[in-house]
């Protein structure tokens, strides 16, 4: 069974945290969706666009079983169903 993980967050900043944490979870398993979500209760400092960027340029360097994702709708849970995760990070 393939390891599939999603790191959620808004982001915002994307930091050298996160970046390690990306890592981390590239280095676990085999597969990691970054899913950029939105919090209404949390203003943001950069657009949405802007951090979806980011995030493809911080992860740019890491092997092949990283990508980034927007989360559009719905809960977490779901959006981890629909990519037939079964960990998060």
């Amino acid at each position: 069974m393939e390891r599939i993980a999603v790191y959620a967050g808004s982001f915002d900043p994307p930091t050298n945290g996160h970046l390690w944490m990306i890592q981390q979870g590239a280095a676990l398993f085999d597969e990691l969706v970054v899913a950029l979500a939105v919090n209404p209760d949390k203003p943001g400092f950069f657009s949405r666009e802007e951090r979806l960027a980011v995030l493809r340029e911080m992860v740019g360097d890491i092997p092949g079983n990283v990508r980034v994702e927007a989360v559009n709708h719905g809960f977490l849970v779901d959006f981890a169903r629909e990519l037939g995760a079964n960990y998060l990070l």
